[in-house]
C-alpha cells in the first residue's frame, strides 16, 4: 500500500511516514489506533487508508468534538499525515516533495468529498472531515 512512496522517498523516509499514521492517529483520538491500515483509495495523487477496527472514534479539536467512523477517521488521519508531510519537506527546501505531498493532500481532500459513497463515508463525514483538516 505504501509502495508508490518508496520510489519518491530517499531511504528511511519511507518507514518514518509509515509511522507518521500510527503517530498522529493516537494523537488524534483517546481510541488505541496503533493498528492495522487498509486502503480506501491509492491511485493517482489520491492516497487514503483507514483502521482495521469497527470502533468509533472520538476526534476533539479547538471547534468540533466529534465521532467519527472508522473509514471517515482514517481518511482524517492520512490527510493530516499528508499536509505534515507537504510543510514538513517545504521547511526542508525540498520542493519537489513538498509538491508531492501537497498533491496527494488536495486530490486526496477532492476525492473524499467526490467519492464518498464508493468509499462507504457518509457525505456528511467527509464534509466533516474536510472540515477538521483545514
Amino acid at each position: 500500500m505504501f509502495s508508490k512512496f518508496k520510489d519518491a522517498l530517499p531511504g528511511m523516509m519511507t518507514l518514518r511516514l509509515i509511522n507518521s499514521f500510527n503517530e498522529i492517529a493516537s494523537h488524534s483520538s483517546s481510541h488505541n489506533s496503533n493498528t492495522h491500515w487498509q486502503s480506501l483509495v491509492d491511485h493517482g495523487y489520491n492516497f487514503l487508508i483507514f483502521p482495521s477496527t469497527s470502533n468509533q472514534y472520538q476526534i476533539s479539536s479547538r471547534y468540533i468534538d466529534t465521532e467519527l467512523s472508522p473509514r471517515a477517521f482514517g481518511a482524517y488521519v492520512s490527510l493530516l499525515v499528508l499536509n505534515h508531510w507537504a510543510t514538513k519537506m517545504y521547511e526542508m527546501e525540498d520542493n519537489r516533495l513538498s509538491q508531492y505531498f501537497s498533491y496527494h493532500f488536495h486530490d486526496s481532500k477532492r476525492y473524499l468529498v467526490d467519492h464518498c459513497h464508493e468509499l462507504k463515508i457518509d457525505a456528511f463525514e467527509a464534509n466533516l472531515v474536510i472540515r477538521l483538516v483545514e
